[in-house]
């Protein structure tokens, strides 16, 4: 019996440090940083409520998952007609390069300067960010979704 015992030994070994490893690398993948994990998808906009928002383009990050847009939005004027408050900046989440471009929106006609009117829905809880349904540059209206 006590042979049995020895030779059993290096295999229970073996097996802890096995499942050591994969408890460490479970824990490891579960804490690092995962742009598809990290997506939040559509359910966290409000789409009860569709926004068209103008303003001035100052930034533009044309990439995967999604375009993002700095759109700076003027503020509303007083009563009197004077202006108060500083324009407020928004994350406009559009739909990937390839669907923008197939719905007819060059990536040259989103640069900084440039004024857009975006409708879509504001998201719950991150504040200050949109998603985009559809955008519109001078005589152009794309359809994103």
């Amino acid at each position: 019996m006590s042979s049995r015992r020895h030779a059993r030994a290096p295999l229970l070994r073996f097996w802890h440090a096995g499942l050591a490893t994969a408890l460490a690398a479970a824990v490891l993948l579960a804490a690092s940083p995962v742009p598809a994990l990290a997506h939040h998808g559509w359910s966290g906009y409000d789409s009860s409520t569709l926004l068209a928002l103008t303003g001035t383009i100052v930034d533009v990050q044309y990439g995967n998952p999604h375009v993002l847009v700095s759109l700076e939005v003027p503020s509303e004027p007083e009563e009197d007609g004077t202006i108060e408050d500083p324009p407020t900046v928004l994350t406009i989440v559009m739909a990937p390069p390839s669907r923008s471009e197939s719905r007819g929106l060059p990536k040259e006609m989103l640069a900084p300067g440039v004024v857009a009117t975006f409708e879509g829905y504001l998201h719950q809880t991150e504040v200050m960010e949109l998603r985009a349904e559809r955008i519109g540059i001078g005589d152009l209206t794309v359809e994103l979704r």
